[in-house]
């Protein structure tokens, strides 16, 4: 059957006036039906689709704009040069069908690339990769104007447009999810890119987000920037890392903040692991959730928290803390659409998910600011004006309260593996 559709679409389809003797031709509109049959049925789609949309032009379009391109997973830097290379020649119309019909985007890395025993070799390979894939990143997002889910196992440095990167503002603005590493380093979040003043209309549709941690710290000034993501409505933190004022590792008000700055937030997910003393523990993270409150009537927010561990062995106790093993786990269920819902459980990672809703508590009058919440600088000018003032010459020395700085201990293990094919396969697959 194949063969003699392959006879007739081949020489010319309908076009063209057929030979006396030659046998009637199908339908066009019938001939990309038996096209998507012939996918639906076969055990590996993708692969089928590749192969018939050699035979036509028209199984060409339909395939790639029905099969192929919505969904793309990228893995590693070459698959992505190719790919970007294949769009940008404008070959058979592919850039075309990637503005138009290209919806989903994973951009991963290689396996081998996160596999080490030392904690920060990982971290070294995720900043590198994000580095050296910036510029071919913004390529593709360029094209991809009617994308809508982004995923990414780096930092989103190709979305940043303080460097001056341009013709972004159309794939930022259509992007209503994205997962994301934030800094893979120790320091602060890469805070300024939520900003919405950057760009009239950016981040516009943004309405779910994952921030993958614990190598980079969520504080206050996330919350702000956060908040500046007009439609935000769902967002997960995976084995964050709170830092407090004065350097000092205090969850409560930064979850506080997050709660009350984000005024359209309905679903709070939170990931982490139940290994005691390690960053990203929830046993340290559930009595400042379950101290939450909505200050407005009427507002629902749901708190969602999933504790994750791997099979207990004492031998193997470095790999189940490893940071990177849990975001690899999520960005794994990402690509069978369950990074957002943990109804199901799995094998080879058991978690307990616990759900409730924040309860409401009328404002008081007199607000009492937590230690923690205010800034050096705030600390010490109310030390200033509360001190009593005569018209002799007063002089007063005004320390910063002290505070305890509590280091985490540092996570090493190795890193669990993930499946390692290019784009080309991954796509077949």
């Amino acid at each position: 059957m194949l063969e003699t559709i392959h006879a007739g679409t081949l020489s010319g389809g309908l076009g063209g006036d057929a030979d006396a003797g030659s046998p009637p031709k199908l339908p066009m509109n019938v001939l990309k039906e038996v096209a998507l049959c012939l996918v639906a049925v076969d055990s590996h789609p993708r692969r089928c689709a590749c192969r018939l949309a050699l035979t036509c032009r028209a199984w060409f379009v339909l395939l790639y704009g029905q099969i192929l391109l919505p969904r793309i997973v990228l893995r590693g830097e070459i698959a992505l040069r190719q790919f970007a290379f294949s769009i940008s020649r404008k070959f058979l119309g592919l850039e075309v069908l990637v503005r138009r019909h290209t919806r989903c985007l994973f951009v991963l890395q290689v396996s081998d690339s996160i596999q080490s025993e030392a904690l920060f070799d990982g971290v070294v390979k995720t900043r590198r990769f994000g580095m050296e894939t910036k510029e071919v990143m913004r390529m593709i997002l360029r094209r991809c104007t009617s994308l809508q889910s982004l995923y990414m196992q780096c930092e989103p440095l190709a979305l940043d447009l303080r460097d001056g990167a341009v013709g972004l503002d159309s794939t930022r603005a259509s992007l209503n999810e994205l997962v994301c590493l934030q800094s893979p380093w120790a320091g602060d979040a890469i805070d300024e890119i939520w900003s919405g003043a950057q760009t009239y209309g950016a981040w516009k549709n943004l309405s779910y987000l994952q921030l993958h941690g614990p190598r980079s710290r969520i504080s206050v000034r996330t919350a702000d920037a956060l908040a500046q993501l007009p439609s935000l409505t769902h967002l997960a933190l995976i084995m964050p890392s709170f830092m407090g004022a004065y350097d000092s590792r205090n969850s409560e008000p930064v979850l506080a903040a997050i709660v009350a700055k984000l005024d359209h937030l309905q679903n709070f997910l939170i990931v982490g692991h139940d290994e005691e003393n390690w960053v990203g523990a929830t046993r340290h993270l559930r009595p400042a959730l379950e101290r939450l409150r909505v200050t407005e009537q009427g507002r629902n927010i749901t708190i969602t928290l999933v504790t994750a561990h791997f099979p207990r062995n004492d031998s193997d106790i470095f790999q189940r803390i490893h940071p990177g093993k849990y975001s690899e786990w999520m960005l794994q269920r990402a690509m069978t659409q369950t990074h957002w819902d943990f109804g199901t459980a799995e094998d080879q990672v058991h978690f307990v998910t616990e759900k409730w809703s924040i309860p409401y508590a009328a404002p008081s009058t007199q607000t009492d600011t937590h230690p923690l919440q205010e800034t050096p600088t705030d600390a010490a000018d109310q030390l200033y004006n509360d001190l009593p003032m005569n018209d002799d010459d007063a002089w007063f020395d005004a320390q910063e309260p002290d505070t305890e700085s509590a280091e985490g201990p540092a996570s090493m293990s190795t890193s669990s593996s993930v499946s390692s094919a290019l784009w080309g396969i991954d796509n077949l697959s």
